[in-house]
């Protein structure tokens, strides 16, 4: 059964389309049917992203063999918009051709046909940093969902996690998210690393 999801978050630059990218080549690269709307609109960062790979693997034949011998084809990222998303979402899955449609959506949940979008998610993911800010505009994303999709799972990840952060803010963070029963927290760091952003790639696991 084909399964919808979307990393999100009030906040920008918090990770979602990194994020995005390498668990949707992952999946892709496991045997599995994948499909990307990218609704940041109008930036569409993965929908260039994965331009700038294939233009890559046109100029670097040896990309180009070492992309061959996974013996795949590239998954469709398709650049869209929140509003067109929800009819193509559930035309999508219906037809049963992914197993995993993930959406990347914008910073900000002002934008139409936000609800109706969460209303066919089956996870939503909130990628969290230790800073207040990020962490208010992380709330504000759970507290929507739960407000329009009541049935919703919703999941945490740390993500872009300093070196000696402060484990008291971690957990102080970590103690009210329990408390909100918001959903399900990872127990997964990602730590700040330039390669989990540099490397990303929609073509390379």
């Amino acid at each position: 059964m084909t399964k919808i999801l979307c990393f999100s978050s009030q906040k920008g630059g918090v990770g979602k389309t990194t994020l995005t990218a390498l668990v949707g080549t992952h999946l892709w690269a496991s045997g599995k049917k994948v499909i990307v709307l990218d609704c940041d609109d109008p930036q569409h960062s993965l929908h260039r992203q994965r331009l700038n790979d294939l233009e890559r693997l046109r100029n670097e034949p040896v990309l180009a063999q070492e992309f061959s011998s996974q013996g795949l084809s590239p998954y469709e990222i398709a650049a869209s918009n929140v509003k067109q998303a929800v009819s193509v979402l559930r035309m999508l899955k219906q037809s049963g051709m992914a197993d995993y449609i993930f959406v990347d959506l914008p910073g900000t949940l002002n934008v139409s046909g936000v609800e109706g979008l969460s209303e066919l998610l089956d996870l939503l993911i909130v990628p969290f940093e230790m800073e207040a800010k990020v962490f208010a505009s992380g709330v504000e994303t759970l507290t929507f969902h739960r407000r329009v999709n009541p049935g919703l799972p919703l999941a945490m990840v740390y993500n872009r996690v300093k070196k000696g952060e402060s484990p008291v803010f971690m957990d102080s963070i970590s103690d009210y998210l329990d408390k909100m029963n918001f959903g399900y927290r990872f127990k997964t760091i990602l730590y700040d690393r330039v390669f989990m952003k540099r490397d990303s790639s929609t073509l390379f696991p």
